[in-house]
């Protein structure tokens, strides 16, 4: 199954991201999706987001209708058990990736975007190229992903 992001609209959400089922060391599969821009809201503070992730449960009216739009994309899905989590997302200016080299030896990888649950293990693959390495190992351009500073 491939990764699948749509922004296919269903009720109250405005898009979607389903990553392929993984075995966990429990012995069964998850399927992992999330929701597009509808649900996010903004945490200002570490004791906002550190209350965020210890509730544990998500949004359940997203998690409600997240159910509802795999069922949909996936006709004859077998579902046994949902369950919602929290997560927290980064987002830059321009909605890409950063992946640069901050100084010798010291390079980052940032921003997400809500898009890194899929895209991960390549971001963390390119820049581990890059700042072990030095290599670019990819055909998007460098240029595209540089961190763009800003003073303060």
């Amino acid at each position: 199954m491939p990764t699948i992001i749509t922004k296919f609209s269903f009720d109250t959400l405005d898009g979607a991201y389903i990553i392929p089922p993984i075995r966990y060391p429990d012995g069964n599969w998850y399927l992992k999706l999330g929701h597009a821009r509808a649900y996010e809201g903004k945490k200002q503070t570490l004791e906002e987001v550190a209350e965020w992730f210890r509730q544990r449960t998500g949004i359940p009216e997203c998690v409600e209708k997240l159910a509802q739009y795999i069922c949909h994309m996936i006709p004859g899905l077998k579902v046994e058990k949902v369950f919602g989590d929290g997560c927290v997302t980064a987002h830059t200016p321009d909605y890409e990736p950063y992946i640069d080299m901050v100084a010798e030896g010291f390079g980052v990888a940032l921003g997400g975007n809500g898009y890194a649950a899929k895209s991960c293990p390549e971001i963390g693959r390119l820049a581990a190229r890059l700042i072990v390495l030095g290599e670019w190992d990819t055909e998007i351009p460098r240029d595209r992903v540089r961190i763009k500073w800003k003073e303060i």
